[in-house]
């Protein structure tokens, strides 16, 4: 054994642990992201929170494209909106999580619907699995534009506080009477 052969199993440790973490580069970004989301919750309600973020980063680690990107972005998105939220971050926040968890099923189901053999179904069937396929595919992309949606209604739109004859004066008087 050559001296210097240690030194480069070492890099060669480094090496394949930066190829892993390149590769899985969104899920990467998304675990600092969930452990925010999840350390501003009650404790009563962190084991749910907990469960619905965890599909969600399963789904990123085994799902197919587009879903680790997607699932990134919303977590994205989840944390800088419970973040600027005023009104009822808690509630933005529990939103969050059933948009994650939800998604993050989805991805996981994809992955196995992904890995059925093509010739899994009955030759007349063939049509109706392809647009199931189609359905499917488009479904993963389509939600998380949804959330986006969901989310920004969510953070710019709050239901009145107080009564409506209440609200009708401030705003026909701005406030001054």
């Amino acid at each position: 054994m050559v001296w210097w052969h240690p030194f480069l199993w070492l890099l060669n440790g480094l090496l394949v642990t930066l190829y892993f973490l390149a590769d899985h580069w969104p899920t990467v970004l998304a675990v600092p992201l969930a452990a925010w989301l999840l350390a501003g919750e009650r404790r009563e309600r962190r084991p749910m929170g907990l469960a619905a973020v965890s599909a969600a980063l399963a789904a990123t680690v085994f799902g197919p494209h587009p879903v680790p990107y997607a699932v990134g972005l919303m977590l994205l998105a989840a944390a800088v909106a419970v973040h600027v939220e005023r009104h009822d971050p808690l509630a933005l926040r529990w939103q969050a999580y059933q948009a994650l968890g939800l998604y993050g099923l989805m991805g996981l189901g994809f992955r196995l619907w992904r890995l059925l053999p093509a010739d899994f179904a009955d030759p007349s069937l063939v049509t109706g699995m392809g647009y199931l396929n189609a359905l499917i595919g488009i479904a993963m992309y389509v939600y998380p534009i949804g959330y986006l949606a969901l989310l920004a209604q969510g953070l710019f739109v709050h239901p009145p506080l107080g009564r409506p004859e209440d609200v009708v004066r401030e705003i026909r008087t701005r406030g001054r009477g």
